[in-house]
């Protein structure tokens, strides 16, 4: 007696087979695209650096370093880590801190806000707002929440920026006028 093919055990198996390799493939290159885009996002957080200005209040003296905080589940993994390896900016080096809590974001001078932490944005901007300290994310309602900079991707899947001038002028926060000539700002262009 013969069954029809869908009844072949090795049929089966082969199509099980070629939907695992289908879905591995699929979820390999969505993990490559998303490191990819992190690294990117990395030499972005290296290269605002050098178009924002802190007062010298921020730093305990003249060659203290920047202090980058990732807050939460840090998407970059070691890129962030690549980028400011043995780098000077502006004179600093970059001390990159790993924090968990929305509590301990004293004494950083940038502060990347994952995306784990989303449902925190207004406690964790409303905690940093006097501290001269820049924040910057990729979640799509940053800005509106109250943050600084949202770094998001335009249709062709390029990194972009979207600024509030406004929260970094309460922070005494300087931007520069080139860094706000290519960004979307908050209620503007």
């Amino acid at each position: 007696m013969r069954t029809g093919i869908l009844g072949n055990k090795r049929f089966r198996l082969l199509i099980i087979l070629i939907l695992f390799v289908g879905v591995s493939i699929v979820s390999y290159a969505a993990t490559q695209t998303s490191a990819k885009e992190y690294q990117i996002k990395a030499v972005y957080l290296s290269k605002l650096i050098h178009f924002i200005t802190w007062p010298t209040i921020a730093f305990s003296s003249v060659d203290a370093p920047y202090q980058l905080c990732i807050l939460g589940e840090d998407p970059f993994k070691h890129n962030i880590d690549i980028v400011f390896r043995d780098r000077k900016i502006k004179n600093r080096s970059v001390i990159i801190k790993r924090l968990k809590q929305a509590t301990a974001t004293d004494h950083c001078h940038i502060l990347f806000v994952a995306a784990s932490h989303l449902r925190q944005v207004s406690f964790i901007v409303d905690n940093v707002r006097n501290k001269h300290t820049l924040t910057v994310s990729d979640m799509p309602t940053f800005i509106s929440q109250g943050g600084m900079i949202e770094l998001y991707s335009n249709r062709k899947r390029q990194v972009r920026l979207a600024i509030d001038p406004a929260t970094l002028l309460e922070a005494k926060l300087k931007v520069s006028a080139n860094l706000l000539r290519i960004s979307r700002t908050a209620g503007g262009n």
